[in-house]
């Protein structure tokens, strides 16, 4: 511990300032050459880290976005222009299941390849607006075969184009025997799997079946329903509605015995 502070003090005066300028000017001390961040922000960093590494990024900025000219490039190497400007520019690279193509930022987001090339080519796209395609390709990415718009709009170019599942184009109309109806049914074929009279969940375990005044939903107690079935054949269901506090169409089902079956 004497050592280091008896060296701190006899120490070279022109050391301060010299690590002043290494952080004011870092390039002066390495040698190095400033370069931009790599993101598109125009901070300028050394081109060696103080680990001798390469910088490109300052630190965070890696993340924040792609360098718009890289993107590009690394965009369009995943698109196959081979058979001209008016044809379709297919995506080659990842794709969803249901065959629209991916492109991922550096960010780790994944966006839609089409949209992609649409805002490189014409800007950026509207809050609520859809990249369509012309030529119904979904891995398409020529730009000329894009279009802007609502989701009614992609749905009313689907139906002037017949793509759509309605009508005699449905798939039950196209491949009926896929459905299974009459005897071909499961209630038909397996009649043993359903449960059904005495079989019943609600037979065999009435416990678990809360009805009545155990219902968490009952507004009546059964002792009001019995009044109201007996007060039933001199009064109107409206002036039961309102004694009661409940609907006339509560009072006319509990007449009906279309509910409170189990109350006398």
């Amino acid at each position: 511990m004497q050592r280091n502070m008896d060296s701190s003090q006899t120490g070279d005066a022109s050391a301060v300032p010299q690590v002043q300028d290494s952080v004011l000017e870092p390039t002066a001390q390495e040698g190095g050459e400033m370069i931009q961040c790599a993101c598109g922000c125009g901070t300028l960093l050394a081109g060696i880290g103080s680990r001798s590494r390469a910088v490109r990024f300052k630190r965070g900025h890696h993340l924040l976005q792609d360098s718009r000219v890289h993107m590009e490039q690394r965009f369009w190497s995943k698109v196959d222009k081979s058979g001209g400007p008016d044809a379709c520019w297919p995506w080659t690279r990842k794709r969803t299941h249901d065959g629209y193509g991916v492109f991922a930022l550096r960010n780790g987001k994944q966006h839609p390849a089409h949209r992609i090339a649409w805002e490189l080519t014409n800007g950026e796209i509207l809050h609520g607006l859809l990249a369509c395609h012309h030529c119904d390709n979904r891995l398409c990415c020529n730009p000329v075969h894009l279009f802007l718009g609502t989701v009614r709009d992609n749905a009313l170019d689907a139906s002037r184009k017949g793509r759509l599942s309605c009508g005699d184009r449905h798939w039950s109309r196209l491949h009926p025997e896929r459905l299974a109806r009459g005897d071909r049914s499961g209630a038909r074929l397996h009649p043993e799997c359903r449960a059904r009279g005495e079989r019943h969940g609600s037979r065999l375990h009435p416990e678990l079946c809360p009805r009545g005044e155990r219902n968490g939903r009952a507004k009546l107690t059964e002792a009001q329903v019995i009044e109201i079935r007996s007060l039933g054949k001199d009064k109107s269901g409206i002036v039961l509605a309102q004694r009661f506090g409940v609907s006339k169409a509560t009072i006319y089902e509990i007449l009906k015995g279309t509910t409170w079956r189990l109350a006398p």
